[in-house]
């Protein structure tokens, strides 16, 4: 059955079509194309598909059938999510003792939802120690101020500074006012230690105040340093924040922060890390991240894989909207979120032990 080609269109009826509707529009088309009657100049291949379709849907059983391999594809009415699996082989030689198949699949919102995108409750943690004095500062408070600009009325938006203790400079707001919160940003001024476990805490403090299931909870750290003694319990918070589906996006600035830290931040919460080389980067790196995750269409998807005897997945990455290697838990991925403007692409290295001759599933 070719699930590729889409039979209620070919016979021009909606999926919800009733029998007597199918058969109507079938008449209609095989007298419109049928070789022997057609007056209008046409491809002998409608005429095919028009046949084809209509034995499938035409047949109760084989409709059943065709309508949830439709659907499962994402391209049903009710689909919210469509995809697209190509492998690297269709076939493999038996000679070898082990070889390896490399699947791509990709992940988007289904035809029909493509555009729509869940409202974004955002804090930006924001590190004011010493070190941050200057122009590293100010250009996190210009990035900040073009952040809040392009926020949309139903986002929410926070924002935190910390040192050695943590400010919430900007409480959780619904319908951000963009000239205050600026002001609020630009108060913002360097000294003391860092202690990043603080300012997480109280990031994610303002973000449970808005916390839901239709929304998208990310908090952005923006760190020049060590922190020290508390590395342990920002892992534990991140841990945290990750199984209630707030991600957290670690981003270092300079030469001196903690990547393997901000690294392991970043995954126990499902976010990313990033490396900032210079103030000047800091503008559009933070504007990317934040339109990606404004653009969040779903979240918390997980691929769970069963291989057959003698397959396995060697590895995971995801290759957009940006790299990242998975860590697979008991056979379960976390995808993470899938955006409506992005495809969600990701690519499984499947090795496969030798088998004899003949068809095998993997």
């Amino acid at each position: 059955m070719d699930i590729e080609k889409d039979y209620y269109a070919v016979l021009g009826v909606p999926q919800s079509a009733t029998d007597e509707d199918i058969k109507r529009a079938y008449r209609t088309l095989a007298r419109r194309y049928h070789p022997d009657s057609r007056v209008e100049a046409v491809p002998t291949a409608l005429f095919h598909d028009v046949q084809t379709a209509y034995a499938v849907l035409g047949d109760l059983h084989r409709r059943r059938a065709y309508d949830r391999r439709w659907t499962e594809s994402g391209s049903g009415e009710e689909a919210a999510l469509s995809w697209e699996i190509l492998s690297s082989h269709n076939q493999l030689c038996s000679l070898y003792e082990e070889q390896v198949v490399y699947l791509l699949i990709k992940v988007q919102p289904a035809a029909a939802v493509r555009g729509e995108r869940l409202p974004l409750n955002l804090c930006l943690v924001i590190d004011r120690s010493t070190s941050m004095q200057g122009a590293r500062l100010e250009h996190v408070k210009g990035a900040a101020h073009q952040i809040i600009d392009e926020l949309h009325d139903d986002d929410v938006l926070a924002v935190v500074a910390f040192h050695d203790r943590a400010e919430v400079v900007l409480p959780s707001q619904l319908g951000v006012n963009r000239a205050r919160a600026k002001a609020r940003v630009s108060t913002i001024w360097a000294s003391g230690g860092t202690e990043i476990l603080q300012g997480i805490r109280a990031g994610l403090e303002e973000l449970g105040k808005r916390h839901n299931k239709q929304i998208t909870s990310h908090l952005i750290l923006l760190t020049d340093g060590q922190t020290y003694g508390d590395e342990e319990d920002c892992i534990a918070e991140a841990r945290q924040a990750g199984a209630r589906r707030i991600g957290i996006t670690a981003m270092g600035i300079g030469e001196d922060w903690n990547d393997t830290l901000l690294d392991e931040i970043a995954a126990q919460s499902g976010g990313v890390s990033a490396y900032i080389a210079s103030p000047d980067q800091m503008r559009t790196l933070l504007r990317q991240r934040v339109r990606g995750l404004g653009a969040v269409f779903a979240q918390g998807l997980t691929l769970e894989t069963h291989c057959a005897e003698g397959v396995w997945i060697e590895s995971t990455f995801r290759i957009s909207p940006y790299l990242e290697r998975f860590t697979p838990t008991d056979d379960v991925i976390s995808l993470g979120a899938v955006q409506a403007d992005v495809p969600l692409s990701i690519v499984l290295e499947v090795g496969v032990a030798q088998k004899p001759v003949g068809d095998h599933r993997l």
